[in-house]
């Protein structure tokens, strides 16, 4: 049935992509046939948006008959003319079902790596609010400064399709990683003149996710990491796993910053962040230009290139730079050879259309946004040479190979050969955002952007020493695929296998899953999900997963990057719930009813004793009942939930407790919002 319901779910999103792309064929007969399967999505993202600015849209369940029919009616009309569409329909296709298949052998949605916090940041839109709605990590607060247009596209995939908020997570980061697929085929289409071996490799390759490491490592190193392949540094800290790389490497203390994400690291990853929102509009962007740059009549590239850095000021900033680049070649190359739009107005009024339909949500980003410190980098900061030269040749021995053959390239490919070193360097010795050798977010982008662009070109080309290049490449990204297969092979959790929701970390779990049963009795309640942290605890996902919210948790996330304006009040937080868990507030039901708080939560990883557990029965009785899940594992895991009889208003909202407390002393925080 697991595996019936995946198929399903596979067919009825597959159809409303390929049915859209359908659509804008019929609409834009003489544009790319590619866009059709990018804009639709964006367009209908982007309207819901600008209309749940003004009014809320809990579900989009009934539009999904209609648009299903509508969509398969475009399909099978005998007028529909399939031609220019059925390469890029059978390669999304074969993407999306690979990337679908990745996350039913491994559908967790794990802390690390901030899984947990996008799944949170996805369900604040889900929440049946206005936008921006309450964030649901530090609730009455209201979500702000930060950058989450793709979180709120992948709320709306799961309301549109009924879908639970794990398997809407999945689902969403399966088919990003699908789009990431077909918009590095779209440009290998151009750049090597219709190839279409090119274009089904380069659509292939990206999922191979291949840095420069990745094959070598894999082959030398026993129980290998993936993670290590893309930041050499991390081996260094791993001596089971010793290498000779790391020896020619110097520690530093910037190491959790160099991060190389080649294109498709995150769908192995199965996570849905911001960062891999910039990594397909940066594509996209590339994209746009070599279509721009084709010298065709047309419309859609100069509308794309030129609304792309305003959708990436609200999916990830730090693209933003890199995107602007591409826009002044473009800009360039029209000038140099004085091209035109078909449509002059058309191009015009459709991005004053995207402006205005992102302008409350930029609005709200530009208002709130704090001014981030910059300057030059610090010495010790840079990258060293060695580590450069191991994880940068699939690009920089392309880049310098097509040097050569300069005359004959695609203008946009010329672009991109400028823009690789003036992006690298400039990043290199500036820092933006007081964080030191930033590489995890923009060295993924600036990777992208030579991937995309240099391996058709360099494919396309009969020269022996390229084609040599060119097979090294293959060989490279060949093993890099089977090292990121057995890796997420041994990683598996067999009783997770094909449950899409991703909860198999809490249901799987003696412990764990009753908590995630219990809580799924409860909606829209704020709850203690667990004793909260600075960074990266697992138990908040215990709230996303049930659709409730919890009090605080991960309180520098929730002060520093969501919570806008709230001015250390995560901080004061995290210090009173921090005291009901250690046992040292004097009056926790007051503080409860206080901020009208529903269940307390013992999770197991907190490690609560159970003279705190025994306190807190008789500070709570008989308003919040307690249910034990412990095993005989010694470790506490349990739930207190109030009890609705006598103290649940018919709406649903908690009441105030009817009888008087005895103040707490002088030196608790307990009470104080």
């Amino acid at each position: 049935m697991l595996l019936i319901r995946a198929l399903l779910l596979w067919s009825i999103i597959s159809l409303h992509v390929v049915g859209g792309a359908v659509v804008f064929r019929r609409l834009f007969p003489r544009e790319s046939p590619w866009f059709g399967f990018i804009v639709p999505g964006l367009t209908l993202v982007l309207v819901m948006n600008f209309i749940e600015h003004l009014v809320a849209i809990p579900s989009l369940l009934w539009l999904l008959p209609f648009s299903t029919l509508g969509f398969l009616w475009a399909l099978i009309h005998p007028k529909t003319d399939w031609k220019g569409l059925r390469l890029p329909t059978s390669i999304f296709l074969g993407a999306f079902a690979f990337t679908v298949a990745q996350h039913l052998l491994k559908p967790d949605i794990v802390a690390m790596r901030d899984g947990v916090v996008d799944l949170c940041l996805m369900s604040c839109f889900c929440g049946g609010e206005t936008v921006p709605p309450t964030f649901n990590w530090n609730p009455p607060f209201h979500l702000s400064q930060y950058y989450v247009l793709g979180h709120y596209a992948i709320s709306v995939l799961t309301r549109l399709f009924g879908l639970d908020i794990g398997t809407g997570f999945n689902l969403s980061s399966a088919l990003l990683s699908a789009f990431d697929c077909v918009i590095a085929a779209a440009a290998a289409w151009v750049i090597s003149r219709k190839r279409i071996w090119i274009t089904i490799l380069a659509a292939v390759l990206v999922e191979c996710a291949a840095t420069g490491a990745t094959a070598y490592l894999w082959l030398t190193t026993q129980h290998f990491d993936p993670n290590r392949a893309m930041n050499l540094l991390m081996g260094k800290d791993a001596p089971t796993t010793s290498n000779p790389i790391w020896k020619w490497l110097q520690p530093s203390i910037w190491y959790d910053r160099r991060e190389l994400m080649a294109p498709g690291t995150w769908s192995w990853l199965g996570s849905f962040h911001s960062t891999s929102g910039g990594q397909f509009l940066t594509l996209f962007s590339v994209w746009s230009l070599v279509e721009l740059l084709r010298r065709r009549v047309s419309n859609w590239p100069w509308i794309c290139l030129g609304a792309i850095p305003l959708l990436s000021l609200v999916t990830s900033t730090w693209a933003v730079p890199l995107e602007g680049l591409l826009l002044l070649g473009g800009l360039f190359w029209v000038w140099y050879y004085k091209l035109s739009p078909e449509n002059f107005r058309f191009v015009v009024l459709g991005l004053v259309f995207i402006t205005v339909l992102l302008t409350p949500m930029l609005l709200e980003f530009l208002t709130t946004a704090a001014i981030l410190p910059s300057g030059w980098t610090d010495a010790d900061s840079h990258t060293q040479v060695i580590e450069f030269l191991i994880l940068w040749w699939p690009i920089y021995l392309p880049w310098f190979a097509l040097i050569f053959f300069w005359p004959k390239l695609h203008p946009a490919v010329k672009t991109i050969i400028i823009v690789l070193p003036i992006a690298f360097l400039s990043m290199e010795f500036y820092t933006v955002g007081g964080r030191p050798d930033y590489t995890s977010k923009l060295w993924g982008y600036i990777y992208c952007i030579g991937w995309s662009a240099l391996f058709p070109a360099l494919a396309m080309r009969r020269a022996i020493l390229l084609r040599c290049l060119t097979c090294l490449l293959l060989i490279s990204s060949l093993f890099s695929f089977f090292a990121w297969s057995e890796y997420t092979w041994h990683t598996r959790k067999d009783r997770d296998i094909f449950h899409l929701e991703g909860t198999g970390s809490f249901r799987c779990d003696p412990l764990r899953g009753p908590l995630l049963s219990a809580l799924s009795q409860m909606k829209g309640e704020t709850v203690l999900t667990g004793k909260s942290s600075d960074m990266y605890c697992e138990s908040p996902a215990l709230a996303a997963f049930t659709g409730n919210r919890t009090y605080i948790t991960w309180s520098y996330f929730c002060d520093s990057v969501a919570g806008a304006n709230t001015y250390g009040e995560a901080q004061q937080r995290e210090k009173e719930v921090n005291e009901i868990y250690d046992g040292k507030c004097n009056n926790p039901l007051l503080f409860l009813r206080t901020h009208a708080i529903a269940a307390i939560v013992v999770y197991p990883g907190d490690n609560i004793s159970t003279d705190v557990i025994t306190a807190l029965k008789r500070q709570l009785a008989p308003y919040y009942e307690y249910s034990d899940f412990s095993d005989d594992s010694n470790i506490n895991s349990g739930i207190f939930i109030f009890h609705p009889e006598t103290m649940l208003w018919p709406t649903g909202v908690l009441s105030p407790l009817p009888f008087d407390f005895t103040s707490p002393s002088p030196n608790s925080t307990a009470g104080k919002p």
